[in-house]
Parts: structure tokens; sequence; C-alpha cells
């Protein structure tokens, strides 16, 4: 394909002064012809539209095909790759010519590209890659003989073109890693405010010390392990996911994971993603040597959060260590969240030694118990972040936000609290109201709890009220999550029957991943399943104040399960509950030592809380 004797100025000056007359002198007509062709590719989960008009979510990222030409009974021929004059064949464009043969899926294969700058033309075979020594496709060349039809292995071609074409560009891999990131965070994430996910952007507020560290360990010093670490529900997941989201819109690739939901090996969540490059008889070594590949010819690092490791079951915890051990690289960094009361049980294996994330955080094993008692006495060289309750800035910045966003009147006389979990309940259930003066949180938390049973589909509120009484009182006595075998047993549900979707739709339950079988279920919340044991289940409000003895039995009956330890520490902690922290006090010489320790974390956090009020 050699330009006839004219000025070529541009790439439409090759493609309609050139191409279109070589494909023309060829006997295509202009049915067999696609220009700008659009086609779809599977990243992952996601569906590209690959040179489609349609809006996508990366500006910058509008690859597609140059030209397309079929047979008249619908087989793909040849991939015409159009450069401007003057521009290099090079091997970039010979890559993303092969890739797009091979990731064409309606009329199968192209079996060859055509590169040319209207001066120069390579015409390549797409099967083989190799360059074909002819200014035009030869008619004896075996496919030519075939009628065009390519006898190959199809999937492991697709799985190269996709490698490739991931690690074409980094906006081509940051695609992919937005269709991943929308997928599993799914669960996690809603525009509506009124939908009871945990992460609603228009109600984010920005975490500016955090920030500031997380940006220190991640960025500039390039720590392979952050973990970021705070109290139960004081933003920890809308930190993580506002994190990816930013690092998404800056060009860092990065890859999500809620512990919760994780079912196998880290690793094996990985492949799932990139099943269309890793195929399933993938040695664990082989998914970090192609994953690393792929950022390397990008020159990206890759930045795989976890979040809420400590919502993973100890098996499924101690997985998520070792494949966090095995992905160490240059090329990729850990971000994973976790609750500080946790800090013991996954920071130190089975040994009691320091778990590989521990030790890749710089986290020494006499400072582990500190995660619990006093995280601000932590060494600053740890590579650790913490994500606490609102500062005063971040206060005032979450009444603006939320009242708008519900139109909530705040009076002056207003007590402020800076817990970010309440103040979004306080908000949504004073929507359209004036906020009173004082509010506690196991009043709130009871009140979003009924709120939510209303919003259960064809399900009286009573009755699922009564459904969750049950499955706590599983929870306190063997421990979340709840197997679905367990919960159908409970509520009397036949094998054959749905558990009610109407549960999860309502952000009141959800599904977890604690084994290799079907899901498991817990609360979606951890303080609402705390409320319904300590008010609805065990009645602490009376019973934490009886006789000393019936006192110890209840304490010990509790501390035997970590839920009942965090419910415990829950209604502790609540000023209303300062009398039932004496009476326990006064007990702690013949309490366990998990009650003492309870006791004596709570008692000066409750004396702070007393004094505002």
């Amino acid at each position: 394909m050699q330009a006839p004797r004219q000025v070529l100025l541009s790439e439409e000056d090759v493609r309609t002064r050139v191409v279109a007359v070589w494909l023309a002198d060829h006997g295509f007509t202009a049915e067999s012809i696609s220009v700008e062709f659009s086609f779809e590719i599977r990243l992952g989960r996601g569906i590209l539209r690959v040179g489609s008009d349609e809006p996508v979510r990366s500006p910058v990222f509008r690859p597609r095909a140059d030209i397309v030409v079929r047979s008249c009974d619908g087989r793909n021929l040849l991939i015409v790759e159009v450069k401007a004059p003057g521009e290099p064949l090079d091997e970039s464009a010979k890559e993303q010519g092969i890739s797009y043969a091979r990731l064409l899926r309606v009329g199968g294969i192209a079996p060859f590209v055509v590169l040319t700058n209207g001066n120069e033309t390579r015409i390549y075979d797409s099967i083989s890659s190799e360059l074909i020594n002819d200014i035009q496709v030869p008619t004896s060349h075996p496919y030519v003989q075939n009628g065009f039809r390519v006898t190959t292995d199809d999937i492991a071609l697709r799985s190269a073109a996709l490698e490739t074409f991931v690690s074409l560009s980094p906006s081509n891999l940051i695609e992919f890693c937005r269709a991943q990131v929308a997928y599993r965070m799914r669960p996690l994430r809603d525009d509506d405010p009124y939908s009871g996910k945990k992460y609603i952007p228009a109600l984010y507020i920005e975490r500016n010390q955090a920030k500031q560290d997380f940006a220190k360990r991640i960025d500039r010093e390039k720590r392979r392990v952050v973990v970021l670490a705070g109290e139960p529900q004081v933003g920890k997941t809308n930190f993580v996911c506002r994190a990816v989201e930013e690092k998404l819109e800056s060009g860092i690739p990065c890859l999500f994971y809620p512990a919760i939901r994780i079912q196998q090996d880290l690793l094996e969540e990985i492949r799932e993603d990139f099943e269309w490059i890793i195929h399933d008889n993938s040695a664990a070594h082989q998914i970090i040597h192609r994953l690393t590949r792929i950022i390397q010819r990008v020159g990206q690092r890759l930045i795989i959060f976890i979040d809420g490791w400590n919502e993973a079951s100890q098996e499924l915890a101690r997985a998520i260590d070792r494949g966090s051990e095995r992905l160490a690289c240059d090329e990729i960094q850990i971000a994973i969240s976790l609750t500080n009361t946790s800090a013991n049980r996954l920071l130190l294996d089975d040994v009691g030694n320091p778990s590989y994330i521990a030790d890749a955080a710089s986290i020494e094993k006499a400072a582990i118990p500190l995660f619990e008692i006093a995280p601000e006495k932590l060494n600053k060289d740890f590579s650790t972040v913490e994500i606490q309750k609102y500062d005063i800035t971040e206060v005032q910045k979450a009444y603006e936000v939320y009242a708008r966003v519900y139109n909530v009147q705040v009076p002056s006389a207003h007590l402020t609290i800076d817990n970010p979990f309440i103040l979004r309940i306080r908000m949504e259930i004073f929507k359209d109201k004036n906020l009173p003066e004082i509010l506690d949180e196991p009043e709130l938390l009871e009140q979003i709890i009924y709120l939510k049973a209303e919003r259960v589909r064809q399900m009286n509120q009573d009755v699922v009220i009564t459904l969750l009484i049950s499955l706590v009182n599983e929870m306190f006595t063997k421990d979340a999550p709840v197997s679905q075998i367990k919960a159908r047993e409970l509520w009397a549900l036949p094998a054959t029957n749905d558990l009610p979707i109407g549960l999860f739709e309502a952000a009141l339950l959800s599904k977890v991943f604690s084994g290799r079988s079907l899901p498991s279920i817990d609360f979606y919340y951890g303080r609402e399943r705390d409320l319904l044991i300590a008010y609805l289940l065990r009645n602490w409000t009376e019973v934490l104040l009886a006789d000393p003895n019936s006192v110890c039995l209840e304490i010990s009956k509790t501390v035997s399960t970590g839920v009942g330890v965090e419910a415990l520490r829950w209604f502790l902690k609540q000023p209303k509950h300062f009398c039932h922290l004496q009476a326990v006090s006064k007990l702690s010489i013949q309490l366990e030592p998990v009650a003492r320790r309870v006791i004596s974390e709570v008692t000066p956090l409750v004396r702070t809380e007393a004094q505002k009020i």
C-alpha cells in the first residue's frame, strides 16, 4: 500500500486517499468496510465499548479500531490502523492493532493487521504477530487458503490481547480499575442519602489530617503497606472509598476489596477480577508476575485497598495476610483498614509473632497492644494512619453538609457531637425538623432500626424485629456471622425459600463470606447489633444493676464471644449508663480479664462525655 504522488497532511488524508483506494482496488465494497469501528470488550466484570461515542468516565480514554474489513458473510478479515504521515509504525502501534484484531468477538478474530502512514505499510499475522514480507496479503497464506478462518486457541489469544490492551496505556489500565472498583464498592456506595449505605459521596467530610498522613505514607514514602486504624464506625470505610476514587481520578491504578465480602484467598479474588487475563490453572506466582508486568509496562504503581480487615473470619484474615505478603513488590502497595480493638487478633500470627502486615508496616510486637488502649502513643515511624472522630473543623463542616442534605435546623443551644456515624443517623432521623438540644446514641440507633424495619418490603415491622432478635441471640452465644443454614433454621424458612431480601436492601443485614461455602449473615452496622443485644435481648439497663452474683454471671456469659464483648463495650461507653459502669467496676476483681480490660478502656471516655453534658 503506497501513496500516489500527492501531499498527505493528516491521518484523515491517509485514510481517504490511500487506504480507501487500496481497499477498493482489492475489491472491497463500502458495505464491508467499517470506519472508526466500535466494539465491546469485557474488562473483568465490566464491559468497555471501544470507539463508542457514548460518554466514558475518563475523558482521555477513547480508543478505537480505525478500520475493520469484513467479508460478505460477516467474518472479520483485516484491522487497518491508520497513522498520520511521518508517524512511526512502532511496536506500540503493532501491539494495539493486534490486540484489537484478537479482541473482536462478532465475526471472530481478524487474521491480519495492516499498519500504514501513507508512505510505509506493514502487514502482520495477528495470530503469530509476525511481519508478512509483502505489500499485500499473499493469496498463498494459510489463512487466505482457509477462507480467512483462523483455527487456534481463542481463549489464550484473547487473554494475551487483553493483557496487552490494558498495559498499552495508563488510561486503559485506569478504565479496568474503575470497573473493578465500581463492582466491589457497589454494596457500600450509593448516591441516595436515604439508602442506608455506608459511603454516600454527597455526605463525605474531608478528613484533612488523616489524608495528609496517608499521602505521606503511600505517596511520598511509598510504603509497601499502610495500616488505617480507628474505633468502630468512625468513618474508616468512607475514608478508604474516597481515597480509592481520588487516586483513580489522579490516574493512579487501584483495586478495592471489602474484606467482609472476600470469599477466598486474596490472590484468588484478584484472579477472579483478572479472569480474562489469568487462566484458572495459573499459579499464584503467575498471577503476581502478570499483574506486575502490566504495572511495569505502563510505568505505574498499583494500590490495593482492603477495607475492614477485622470483618473477615480468622481463617480469611490470615489468608489476606499471606496474600499481601506474596504480592509484595516495588510496584504494588497495600492499604488496609481495621478497628483498633482487633489489632491483637490481626497483627499477631497464630504463635504470637507479628503478621506480615504488621512487619511490613514496621509495627513492633510490643506496640500492638497500644492500638487498643492508646493509639495516639504509636510510634510516628510506623506505617499507620489513625482515623479519629471529627475534629472541631470537621464537626462544623459535617453539620453544614448534613443539615443541608436532610433539611435539618440546628438550634444554637444544640450540643454538637463528633461521632460521624451518630451524626449522620441524627440528621436522617430529624429530616425536615429541628434538632433537639441533646440526643443520645441509643435512642438514635433504636429509631433508625425501626425506620429501616418500616422500609422492609412485604414484612410487618414487628416481624422484622423478631427475626433480628433471634439472629442476635445466635450471635451473642455463638458469635457472628451466622450461616445461612442456621438463619433459615432460626427463621423457620424452607431450604427452597429465599432469604428475606428486604432485610438486606434496607441495610439492616449484610451477606458476608466467612469461608468457602455460602455467604453468612451479619448486621450491616455493628452498633445496631450492639443495641439489640443490650436493650432488647439482654435488658442490661436492669440486669447490670441487679445483685452482684447475677451481674457477674451475665458479664461472664457476655464476654464468651467477640460479639458480646463489642456489645458490652458499646453499652458501657454511653454516658447515660455511667451508673451501670460504676456498678460493674466495683465487681471488676471478680470478672474475667477481658471484662476488666473493657472497663478500663471505657471509664475515661465516659467521664469525658459526662462532663460535656
